[in-house]
């Protein structure tokens, strides 16, 4: 949910596209609103298929969603702005080395995957058992990247900026900007005290 990835494109991350730097006017926008950036991810391009597998030691891909192309013109940079999350990245990334290490895979850098093995149908079992755990129904995957664009826009994150990290549609960041106003809306009815009307209104 800190990374507003599609799932293919979180399961098919290869240890190569974490990086401890950040493009400066991604990292500019978080961190004048207080969000630390850790580091990032580049992506280019997803596994083509939903099951992801290896033939002989490569991993088919396709580009991301909306993008005609795999290439430098058409990836995405996601910043990182929750430590835990940097931490378990840091670790699979040391994993994937090792392993990039012995050439198990082949020469390949992009069939070293950070969360090698893992597939969508037990991923989503798992955000489904969360969701339940907390008394809720589940609402499937893709309702975490809604919700990291609604905070985002609450954050007012630069609109350019959110599509470019997220890859949504030039349009999409009009909903999102509804969405917050709705919320906005009823914080203000459930606590109408003056310091919190113009922290809103701001």
């Amino acid at each position: 949910r800190h990374m507003g990835f599609r799932v293919n494109e979180l399961l098919g991350l290869a240890f190569n596209s974490v990086s401890d730097e950040c493009p400066v006017f991604i990292k500019e926008e978080f961190e004048a609103k207080s969000l630390k950036v850790y580091g990032s991810i580049y992506l280019e391009s997803q596994p083509a298929k939903a099951y992801i597998k290896r033939i002989k030691g490569v991993i088919d891909r396709a580009p991301l969603k909306w993008r005609s192309q795999i290439g430098p013109d058409f990836a995405r940079t996601v910043p990182i702005i929750d430590e835990e999350l940097w931490n378990i990245l840091v670790r699979r990334y040391e994993a994937q080395c090792a392993l990039w290490d012995e050439r198990k895979y082949g020469n390949l850098k992009e069939s070293y995957l950070l969360f090698d093995k893992a597939q969508a149908c037990p991923y989503r079992g798992l955000i489904r058992e969360a969701y339940i755990s907390i008394g809720l129904e589940s609402s499937g995957t893709h309702v975490l990247r809604h919700t990291l664009s609604t905070q985002w826009t609450a954050f007012k994150i630069s609109e350019k900026v959110s599509e470019l990290v997220l890859g949504h549609k030039a349009d999409a960041h009009k909903l999102y900007v509804h969405i917050v106003g709705q919320i906005n809306s009823e914080r203000l009815k459930a606590a109408p005290m003056p310091r919190f009307r113009k922290n809103v209104e701001n």
